[in-house]
């Protein structure tokens, strides 16, 4: 991996990219593998993983608010470092950003594309709808099922709602929830900054149990 050069405090793939720009997905992960090449000084960060202070106080907060980071102070000396979750997250974006440098990409289409979609909807509406009227009665408010993430891609879940204390989730609802679904929740979850429910009508394995632990994907039963 060597996009970012922290010897030379240079973004080697934005000269690549010549007037290119990154997602704010792309940048946040870039501000993760920084921290993981062992750079905690939060000016040497920003230089070398060639944001905004502005952008990265935003990048930060959003990695220490998702637990892919934690902030360690000694006397007036801030640094950030990894956690395990961070760690996971981020060899999972190396392991995506390989696979698509391998791939053999032709002409763009001639109809233009506003945003991609992550449709994460499996539901018919006659459940989603049940869905909503349950979280009404608790107090929710829904927002439909639509999340434009910061990167500008397109989030769909079966339902959207704010909490009383103004706290947004979202919901899912799955006949079988597997570990690829938990892994595309959780690019969905660091894009839109939601809380990730999933309902689910099958019982998970263990090991899609324990990834959704790890990225803080919440699983529960759905009660019919």
């Amino acid at each position: 991996m060597s996009w970012l050069n922290p010897e030379s405090g240079t973004s080697e793939e934005s000269r690549r990219r010549a007037g290119g720009r990154r997602s704010r997905l792309e940048m946040s992960c870039d501000v993760l593998y920084v921290i993981s090449q062992g750079v905690e000084k939060p000016t040497r960060i920003m230089q070398i993983s060639n944001v905004t202070w502005k952008d990265l106080l935003v990048y930060l907060g959003a990695l220490l608010r998702n637990q892919l980071i934690t902030r360690e102070t000694n006397g007036s000396r801030v640094g950030y470092r990894l956690t395990e979750k961070g760690e996971k997250a981020l060899a999972l974006y190396v392991q995506l950003k390989e696979m698509a440098s391998d791939l053999d990409l032709g002409p763009a289409p001639q109809k233009p594309v506003d945003h991609a979609m992550q449709d994460h909807s499996s539901m018919d509406e006659v459940t989603a709808e049940l869905l909503a009227t349950r979280l009404r009665t608790l107090g929710f408010t829904i927002e439909g099922n639509r999340v434009l993430g910061r990167s500008g891609e397109t989030h769909v879940f079966d339902v959207v709602a704010r909490d009383r204390d103004n706290s947004r989730r979202a919901y899912v609802i799955k006949e079988t929830v597997t570990e690829e679904h938990v892994l595309g929740l959780f690019v969905s979850q660091l894009d839109t900054d939601l809380a990730v429910l999933v309902n689910y009508m099958n019982e998970p394995s263990e090991a899609t149990r324990k990834l959704a632990l790890n990225y803080s994907i919440v699983l529960e039963p759905w009660k019919r």
